[in-house]
């Protein structure tokens, strides 16, 4: 779609720690919902390497990915990751996915 050369994809997946180095089970451990979260949710994207605009509206399909990502699993870290195809300065896909966002950069 838009003005992009092939066409690409992001998976994820939810990891979840069950054991720690010992073999123990953790869930047992874990006594109320203040305790920090045992999950983390992976994203990996590759956009595209020629088209601008499919750079940019990539990254904000992206966006919305990781939004419902962390509604649906809101004790889970969500990491994005990736070959964005883009540079770090003056860069609207850059941009798009840092913006107000912790870690970025």
């Amino acid at each position: 779609g838009w003005d992009g050369a092939k066409a690409r994809i992001a998976t994820w997946v939810l990891l979840e720690i069950v054991q720690d180095e010992k073999g123990r089970g953790l869930r047992n451990r874990i006594e109320n919902d203040d305790d920090p979260p045992w999950q983390i949710c992976v994203v990996n994207a590759h956009l595209d390497h020629v088209g601008v605009r499919a750079r940019e509206e990539s990254a904000k399909a992206l966006l919305s990915l990781v939004d419902g990502l962390q509604q649906n699993y809101s004790r889970a870290f969500v990491v994005l990751a990736g070959d964005f195809n883009s540079v770090k300065s003056n860069n609207k896909v850059y941009e798009t996915l840092t913006q107000g966002r912790r870690g970025g950069g």
